[in-house]
């Protein structure tokens, strides 16, 4: 089956292709190493439409099923059917069966994943949009030819089981790329940085920081408050190593779930519940709905504000939380994902934050 794609879309995956024939005129590549390499260049043009995410399907069901159904624009703002889409076509164009399924057939806006084989009869299932802020943020793919038990643990854990079990009956056993050849391919590929991995760094730095007279020392501090601001300060900082070599864009969504994960990775969990505090939510900027996302740092005197800037692909220190109150962000909360829920705003919760310290001076 032919796949419609945008001229835009096409034009990267004419690119992809002349990288892999070069490749190829050096070494002979198995359609695995084919596939796994255009899924990770693909990754790199995409990012996730936030907008598509914020739209209320109840409220602008139209709207939203229109930035469903359009093709990808030269911005990369895509959603799970654009990019397996062009997954699939571009299998298709290297010589690989492929095709698109939804997760949901009866409705129009449903999750869609990409199935491929390969000739010697086995039968893969990716994922493209939940790998792409890990390739653009050099960490490891966990969605391209997951074994079937760990589709069946993961599935089973976000309610899709009956969904597994459907492509199952209708395709036969899943086959699964082990961990082994996967960084077997991102060692010849270039797809780490020497082998290393983003979560690896994220790791080494969780061992210095439990190493606590070291860390003090190399921070200057032995304030709690002064240290966890300085830790959290040169993470922000210095963390895009990888990222800098790889020479990658990073999407806004993507951004936001890179640091979500790294915060996850490298501060423990009372650091994390008593000490940061992630809120998400969106402004009004010409009738549209623009997301923003905060991370506050609860300190014993002043709290510290970080705005996720799109621009510079990170979150940037804001020490003045009345900056923060002009912007009248709506729906907070503490989610990753950017849901509408109930709409208020999210001055509430900073006047609330900074409140406790006018109550502390009394």
């Amino acid at each position: 089956m032919k796949y419609i794609i945008s001229n835009y879309e096409q034009q990267e995956i004419n690119k992809i292709i002349e990288q892999l024939r070069a490749i190829e005129e050096k070494e002979k590549l198995t359609e695995i190493e084919r596939a796994y390499y255009i899924y990770h260049e693909l990754g790199k043009i995409y990012s996730e439409n936030s907008e598509f995410v914020l739209t209320d399907p109840q409220l602008e069901y139209e709207k939203k099923e229109n930035m469903y159904e359009k093709e990808t624009e030269s911005d990369g703002k895509a959603v799970c059917i654009h990019m397996n889409r062009a997954f699939a076509e571009v299998l298709h164009q290297v010589g690989i069966e492929a095709e698109i399924v939804k997760e949901n057939i009866k409705y129009s806006m449903s999750h869609v994943d990409t199935i491929f084989r390969t000739k010697d009869g086995k039968t893969y299932l990716a994922n493209l949009i939940a790998d792409i802020h890990r390739i653009q943020t050099g960490m490891r793919c966990k969605n391209f030819g997951k074994p079937y038990e760990i589709l069946e643990s993961s599935m089973k854990k976000d309610g899709r089981l009956q969904y597994l079990k459907r492509l199952v009956n209708r395709y036969g056993d899943f086959s699964g790329i082990t961990l082994e050849t996967e960084e077997q391919m991102d060692n010849k590929f270039g797809f780490n940085y020497k082998g290393i991995y983003t979560e690896d760094v994220f790791k080494m730095l969780k061992g210095e920081k439990e190493n606590r007279e070291e860390l003090e020392k190399f921070f200057g501090t032995t304030k709690q408050d002064e240290l966890l601001e300085r830790v959290f300060d040169f993470i922000m900082d210095k963390i895009g190593i990888i990222n800098k070599h790889l020479n990658k864009k990073i999407g806004y969504r993507e951004g936001i779930k890179y640091y979500l994960e790294m915060g996850k990775s490298i501060f423990n969990k009372d650091e994390i519940e008593k000490k940061l505090l992630f809120l998400s939510g969106y402004r009004i900027e010409d009738y549209r709905k623009v997301p923003e996302n905060i991370i506050v740092l609860l300190k014993e005197q002043s709290n510290v504000y970080y705005r996720y800037n799109e621009k510079e692909k990170k979150f940037i220190k804001q020490r003045d939380v009345e900056e923060i109150k002009k912007l009248n962000i709506k729906c907070d909360t503490t989610q990753e994902k950017l849901q509408l829920g109930e709409v208020k705003g999210i001055n509430k919760t900073l006047e609330r934050l900074e409140d406790r310290f006018e109550i502390d001076e009394r």
